[in-house]
């Protein structure tokens, strides 16, 4: 059995490409897929780079400092007990919201001046704040890694994990903690990622 390993963008391309290759043969006319100037390999290789490296080193220190004191577990209630060796079997819940719910969503955000995301990420912080109690804690999320046209087209995994430190003020509202939370990714997302 093969596997593909790729993130939404590549799926993305996979189809537009599969698409294109079935026009392909059922019409003759050939396929217009764009030409790849650096593989997936030379990729990894441009990132094992002396510059890539030294980029690496600056921003590790700069995740030292902002994560520096934060609490290392996050403290929620359990229905059982942590095993002593983590084996990382979890589930998922999906969740569907309703059009409505949706919409005021979206009107709420935009009051705001916050996207749906920071939105929805701010009500997640503070359900863990509510079942924690914890303050200071750790939220984290998914970022694309795309960061050079040549690699655009490219089928892979270009997904990196952001940790988004998250200080919760139980006396702010809960438009100040959106915008504070929208503050903070804002600034990581310009000058460190």
């Amino acid at each position: 059995m093969h596997h593909i390993i790729g993130d939404q963008w590549s799926l993305n391309l996979l189809k537009r490409d599969l698409i294109a290759l079935y026009n392909e043969s059922a019409t003759g006319i050939p396929a217009e897929l764009p030409i790849l100037i650096l593989p997936y390999a030379g990729i990894a290789e441009r990132e094992r780079s002396n510059a890539s490296m030294q980029r690496h080193l600056r921003q590790l220190e700069y995740w030292r400092k902002r994560l520096l004191g934060m609490p290392t577990l996050l403290e929620l209630p359990f229905s059982k007990s942590r095993p002593s060796q983590q084996d990382y079997v979890g589930a998922t819940h999906t969740v569907f919201l309703s059009g409505e719910l949706t919409s005021n969503l979206r009107r709420l955000a935009a009051r705001s001046h916050t996207s749906l995301y920071l939105l929805m990420l701010n009500v997640f912080a503070t359900l863990v704040y509510r079942y924690t109690g914890q303050t200071d804690f750790c939220l984290g999320t998914p970022i694309a890694g795309r960061k050079h046209r040549d690699e655009e087209n490219i089928i892979g995994l270009f997904v990196n994990m952001l940790p988004l430190r998250c200080t919760v003020d139980p006396s702010k509202s809960f438009d100040q903690l959106v915008t504070q939370i929208g503050t903070l990714t804002g600034k990581i997302g310009r000058a460190h990622v």
